[in-house]
């Protein structure tokens, strides 16, 4: 399964605008599905932004943060066969860096499940 970055700050608004947000203590994840039809860019693989605050930590802990969420995303969309028309903004939270990586895993795949589950209804 694919993976691409969103780049562009129109990409991040659509996916804001028009996308579904999910909660959890250690992220928000803004999930829009069928992201073609809205930026026709984006097709054939998962495209994944990221907004991690200066908050967070400084440029060591913010790129260690990034390097878990793709391959979170990236562990996910192999196990799980996602939807390859997905738009994906993973937003995360305090202390997100210090969380075991098998409960961010448990935690991240329950949401999307949920929401990719209760769509197929």
């Amino acid at each position: 399964m694919a993976i691409s970055s969103l780049k562009k700050q129109a990409a991040f608004d659509k996916i804001n605008q028009k996308g579904q947000r999910l909660h959890s203590p250690y992220c928000t994840i803004v999930i829009l599905e069928n992201v073609s039809a809205f930026l026709p860019k984006y097709t054939d693989h998962i495209s994944l932004g990221m907004k991690v605050s200066k908050k967070l930590g400084n440029a060591v802990i913010r790129n260690k943060i990034k390097r878990r969420v793709r391959h979170l995303i990236r562990t996910i969309a192999c196990s799980n066969s996602l939807n390859a028309n997905l738009g994906l903004i993973f937003i995360p939270k305090k202390n997100f860096d210090k969380i075991a990586f098998t409960t961010l895993l448990n935690v991240v795949s329950h949401m999307l499940n949920t929401k990719l589950s209760l769509r197929d209804r």
